[in-house]
């Protein structure tokens, strides 16, 4: 009994971060690791900028992971193309993945 025990205690003191996402625009390439990933919690980003998918980050009640999470929400969006989240209004952590117009 002990040994299961042992064996959960590490997952329940790590959390659990489920990040969902949900393709609504076109296909991107995917970015390098070291692009830059803009987080727009209050305001929208002041050039144009095209939708690619919406994500949805879950489990954050712990503000030790708030951090993490937006790191993965960053990584994500990087790999399907995007350069910004854009913050959309609930209570939920919910972004738009977008790409940021440079022309």
């Amino acid at each position: 009994m002990k040994r299961i025990l042992y064996f959960f205690i590490p997952f329940l003191l790590v959390g659990c971060i489920s990040v969902k996402y949900i393709n609504t625009g076109g296909e991107y390439k995917a970015l390098p690791a070291t692009t830059e990933v803009k987080v727009f919690l209050s305001k929208l980003p002041d050039t144009g900028y095209d939708e690619i998918g919406i994500l949805v980050i879950g489990a954050l009640k712990d503000e030790n992971l708030m951090e993490q999470s937006l790191n993965e929400a960053k990584q994500k969006a990087r790999a399907v193309g995007g350069n910004a989240l854009i913050k959309l209004p609930g209570v939920e952590w919910k972004f738009a993945i977008v790409k940021i117009k440079t022309d």
